[in-house]
């Protein structure tokens, strides 16, 4: 089962990352859960609903096993980060379905315009749970007078209701590897077996680019004297 993933690119707050193109969908759930909890099941493209935190981050550990990738919700501040997408719209009217189009129901996901990153029902069909168990972006029965103020963090983890879905993020594996040398605090030899798998990650990129994304990653980690010998990668 495949999710469209986007490419957010790095600020000087947040790291490079990757966030679903659009919400979770109900086929999608129940191909990783075995099950659909959603109250408008009219659509397998719909949004899935009715879900809770916990339930968000036991499918995100679901997909990340059966995919060997690192889902996860997103942070507050990514979602913010690419919901604005490099502007200051709020983003409504066209790009979302709120109480005054929605006619009370959820619709399949990405039939109104994305943001300027490309992503789609950022604003408004569901609300979507973030890991600081809040949840952003309004949903299909919120009043676009209260748009601004699309945040609500007095929500507990177990809550379900059927305006609330969410979307995946994922870490980049050679920015996660970076960062693991950097956290472990481990002694030389260590931080060159870490270093192997990042320069096999490295033999197999084919583009320039590609490679030169992963050097920047690994010299944000920090251990600079410990990566001077594969500099001829990014040539």
């Amino acid at each position: 089962m495949a999710i469209k993933m986007v490419e957010i690119p790095a600020s000087q707050e947040i790291k490079s990352f990757r966030i679903g193109k659009y919400p979770v969908t109900q086929v999608q759930y129940q191909a990783v859960m075995g099950v659909n909890p959603s109250y408008f099941q009219g659509n397998p493209q719909n949004p899935v609903e009715n879900v809770s935190y916990d339930d968000a981050e036991t499918f995100c550990q679901k997909l990340s096993k059966a995919t060997g990738k690192q889902y996860r919700l997103p942070t507050e501040a990514e979602w913010e980060y690419a919901y604005r997408a490099g502007t200051t719209s709020d983003y409504y009217g066209d790009y979302a379905w709120y109480k005054g189009n929605s006619q009370q129901t959820t619709h399949p996901v990405g039939q109104k315009k994305p943001n300027a990153w490309g992503l789609y029902d950022m604003r408004g069909n569901v609300w979507e749970w973030c890991q600081q168990v809040v949840i952003r972006g309004g949903s299909y029965c919120t009043d676009p007078l209260n748009f601004r103020s699309f945040r609500i963090d007095y929500i507990r983890r177990g809550s379900r209701y059927d305006s609330i879905g969410f979307r995946v993020a994922e870490t980049i594996r050679p920015i996660l590897l970076a960062e693991e040398m950097w956290e472990a605090q481990l002694p030389e030899p260590y931080k060159d077996m870490i270093l192997f798998e990042v320069i096999e990650y490295l033999e197999n990129l084919q583009t320039k680019e590609e490679k030169g994304k992963l050097l920047t990653a690994i010299y944000w980690s920090g251990f600079q004297t410990s990566l001077d010998h594969i500099d001829d990668y990014s040539s």
